[in-house]
């Protein structure tokens, strides 16, 4: 079926990325959190992701990958 689009949510893209051994979130060019999480506390798979770079569409996805890594 169809996706539904939730009412009042912006589907913002965020990206997760380590910048200086901590997690962080930027929304475009511009960083928008930095989450305080310590880069070496996540499993490897997680650090190697974020090496890339994580995409999250919207904050409910956003708050779903940081509550995974103990935000």
């Amino acid at each position: 079926g169809a996706a539904a689009v939730e009412m009042g949510e912006s589907a913002t893209e965020f990206l997760l990325t380590d910048r200086n051994g901590e997690v962080c979130v930027y929304a475009g060019e511009t960083m928008v959190s930095s989450t305080g999480i310590p880069v070496q506390s996540l499993p490897r798979k997680d650090r190697e992701e974020l090496e890339k770079g994580i995409y999250a569409r919207g904050e409910r996805e956003l708050a779903a990958l940081l509550e995974d890594f103990g935000a």
